[in-house]
């Protein structure tokens, strides 16, 4: 006679357990998504949320494996091999689909290999890989799985086993290459992990759980919630992170029998209401969906509400972690915390990752009790990593507005000293060299080199190729000044255009040369004649060949130009335009007398980028005109004028030019200027000031403030 597997019925009463579990974990991530702390009701019920729901869902799904052992009991191998893998990849087509959600919703996008790896999931994703595990597992460990489930002492055996060896595991580092794959295993550090091996015991009791009758399950329960009592008692004299019930990262023994007594209170109470058992059925797609709709809040609106309005800070994923070894046991001492930073200034923009690193000194069983007061937002964070004993929060700088920030750590109504940081938008400032097209002393050349002591400026070369023409230098010159550019280039320094009008570059562009308005300087080579002499069709073939020179010369493909003499109308700008040009340093203000005073430029005094009228390129004004015309407490008067000093709301630049080919005349201007600016520089943590180039100024400003 065939024998024909028993029909197991599905449990509402686990169905509605389930639904409890997976409501309680949406509401905790709503509690900490949209509520900003300043109500300690929901601070209350989302730590309480925390510490039990996650263990609520493995001992379900413990309890959920037996049944599906019994269903699937009397299935061939293969088959049984084929029902768990579809199992298993249903959980893990979830857990991708979320995954990503979360990497490219993130601020700074997230890391997508690493995510669907599953050895660094993105933050409130942990939680599917230790069930993709638990499922995988089936099929190795079907037959010990048999056996625990008939034997209480086989599940205490066998779960205190798989424990122990995570707690040996857990301090232990094996490398970048297999240190992330222990931490699924066994979490570690500061990784905020649901470790396979640390959860086996809950597992194992969901499944024991399902074979037993109620006054067996009875004493379970009181076991379970007398070891937590006993774990929160020894906490008031000795620390044991093992037994500590508030740690989560990887979970103490009293934080899982203290999710176990819950699970087992709600077994036996909980009804089949129909609500509750639907969440149940469909509890891993309410997971998904849910955080599908949170990650796009962070991502679009990011704000949060409570009984006070304060700026959003938002921290790191919450949890308590485990800062030592799980067997270290330290004497309760007296609370004490000292607070640093590593730096003062901050600035909004420049590097998408820069974090506020606030490093707190205090006895490792104080770090989950740590709230943070920065400026009027009190704050929960959990701890980056561990450094010499001392703990690390880090704070993405692109979540505060510009501002000052003190801030403060209290322990146990213990506060530390104040630390007080700065965050502001930049002061962006470019050095330029406009080669006008024929030698540079090599006295110049040194002391462009001597700069660089300067914060590590970086400079932008507006070069006329006109000094590539064969004739104008000799060879071996001309070798030497193509050197010196190209290893600049290499050491950060960007090459842009620069052209004047003289008459050998003119007619080798093929244009017939003009001779009008010259303003005075070198006249009979027609450097001095204004470009917009020239028709746009005109201006379009010299730029064209220019262009070409400088790059058949060994420079690379500039993307941004300056006009000599600052001559260029807006017909000039469309054609830069046109000709795939990102932006143009030739804007300045008018000046009253001179040669320049005839230029097409009216902006005010201290002009910042802008896009023109009618025209799709950048616009970078020379707002610091140059040091053939400044001295250099002239120059100093305009950087005043622009930043006086303290945070900056709003994003400033200041443009300088000057001239290897005057260098004499200019340079000795150039380091009061530069150690003047060095001392309010974000490097010297100081100020919000930065040495850029110019390129770094188009890409800055059309990402981040043309908004």
């Amino acid at each position: 006679m065939e024998e024909h597997p028993p029909v197991i019925h599905r449990s509402l009463r686990l169905d509605a357990v389930r639904g409890v579990a997976v409501v309680g974990m949406i509401a905790a991530h709503a509690i900490y998504f949209f509520h900003n702390n300043t109500n300690p009701f929901l601070v209350s019920l989302e730590g309480w949320l925390n510490a039990t729901v996650f263990t609520l869902f493995v001992f379900v799904s413990g309890f959920a494996i037996s049944r599906f052992l019994d269903t699937h009991a009397h299935v061939g191998v293969r088959k049984r091999a084929i029902l768990i893998l579809k199992r298993t990849g249903l959980f893990y087509i979830a857990y991708v689909v979320t995954a990503i959600a979360a990497t490219l919703t993130a601020k700074p996008i997230g890391n997508l290999s690493g995510a669907l790896t599953m050895l660094a999931p993105p933050n409130f994703t942990e939680y599917l890989p230790l069930f993709i595990l638990l499922s995988l597992f089936i099929f190795p460990l079907w037959r010990v799985f048999h056996v625990t489930r008939r034997s209480i002492v086989m599940t205490i055996i066998t779960g205190g086993f798989a424990y122990a060896i995570g707690v040996l595991l857990f301090p232990l580092n094996f490398g970048p290459v297999l240190e992330p794959v222990k931490e699924l295993f066994a979490g570690g550090g500061t990784a905020l992990r649901f470790p396979f091996l640390f959860y086996i015991p809950v597992f194992l009791w969901g499944l024991w759980w399902d074979k037993k009758e109620s006054y067996q399950r009875g004493r379970v329960a009181v076991a379970a919630g007398i070891i937590s009592l006993a774990g929160i008692i020894a906490a008031v004299w000795y620390y044991i992170p093992v037994f500590d019930p508030g740690t989560r990262w990887p979970p103490s023994i009293p934080y899982l029998t203290t999710g176990i007594a819950v699970a087992a209170i709600l077994m036996s109470i909980v009804p089949p209401v129909r609500v509750l058992v639907y969440a149940g059925k469909h509890s891993l797609w309410l997971w998904v969906g849910h955080l599908f709709v949170l990650f796009l809040y962070r991502r679009f609106i990011d704000l949060q509400f409570g009984l006070v309005a304060v700026p959003i800070l938002t921290g790191s994923a919450y949890g308590n972690f485990m800062p030592l070894s799980p067997l270290a046991i330290e004497e309760r001492a007296e609370v004490r915390v000292h607070m640093s930073a590593d730096r003062t200034w901050y600035v909004r923009h420049i590097r998408p990752s820069d974090v506020v690193d606030i490093a707190v000194e205090t006895d490792p069983v104080h770090a989950s009790a740590i709230a943070f007061t920065i400026g009027t937002t009190v704050k929960k964070l959990s701890a980056n990593y561990v450094k010499d004993g001392i703990l690390h929060y880090e704070i993405p700088v692109s979540d505060f507005i510009p501002g000052e920030y003190p801030i403060t750590a209290t322990v146990d109504n213990v506060q530390s000293n104040t630390v007080t940081i700065f965050v502001s938008e930049p002061f962006l400032v470019a050095w330029t060299f406009d080669w006008e097209g024929w030698n540079a002393s090599d006295w110049a050349l040194r002391r462009l080199e001597e700069y660089r002591i300067y914060d590590g400026i970086r400079f932008t070369h507006f070069v006329n190729p006109r000094m590539f023409l064969p004739g104008v230098l000799t060879p071996a010159r001309r070798a030497i000044l193509t050197e010196y550019l190209q290893k600049r280039q290499m050491q950060g320094d960007e090459i842009a255009l620069h052209t004047h009008m003289q008459f050998d570059l003119v007619k080798a562009a093929g244009v017939t040369p003009r001779t009008t308005h010259p303003w005075g300087l070198r006249t009979a080579e027609g450097y001095d004649v204004p470009m917009t002499q020239y028709s746009p069709e005109e201006f379009r073939t010299i730029l064209t060949f220019a262009r070409k020179l400088l790059m058949e010369s060994g420079m690379p493909l500039p993307r941004g130009f300056r006009a000599g003499g600052w001559f260029l109308n807006e017909e000039f700008l469309k054609i830069l335009a046109q000709e795939k040009f990102a932006y143009d340093s030739s804007g300045r203000d008018s000046p009253a007398t001179g040669p320049f005073s005839t230029v097409s430029w009216s902006l005010p005094v201290g002009a910042q980028p802008y896009i023109p009228q009618d025209a799709t390129i950048l616009e970078i004004p020379d707002n610091g005109v140059s040091t053939s015309e400044s001295t250099a407490q002239e120059l100093l008067d305009r950087v005043n004028k622009l930043y006086p000093g303290g945070i900056l709301n709003t994003p400033k630049t200041f443009i300088v030019a000057s001239h290897p080919q005057f260098a004499e005349n200019e340079f000795p201007e150039i380091p009061g200027v530069l150690s003047a600016l060095a001392g309010q520089s974000v490097s010297n943590d100081a100020g919000p000031l930065l040495f850029v180039t110019m390129w770094d100024i188009y890409k800055l400003w059309t990402t981040s403030f043309l908004q």
